[in-house]
């Protein structure tokens, strides 16, 4: 009975350093690259606070803001 628990023991140190070296040694995500922020070239202001843009400045910044949703934590 001695010997299955010696057994037993070595066994279960035997997986827990496996274990444990794989968890180190296995590279942790990184972080993706912050998109570039789009430079808007036409930019009106409102009288109630608001901004005019042309359509393709709204199409930049709004793949800008998509982009940081997709994952991208600021």
């Amino acid at each position: 009975m001695k010997n299955v628990l010696m057994m037993f023991r070595k066994a279960l140190l035997i997986g827990l350093t496996i274990i444990l070296t794989g968890c180190v040694t296995t590279e942790c995500p990184t972080m993706p690259a912050k998109p570039t922020k789009p430079t808007l070239e036409s930019i009106q202001q409102t009288s109630e606070g608001g901004m005019i843009l042309s359509k393709d400045d709204a199409q930049k910044l709004g793949i800008y803001i998509l982009e940081l949703e997709r994952g991208y934590n600021i």
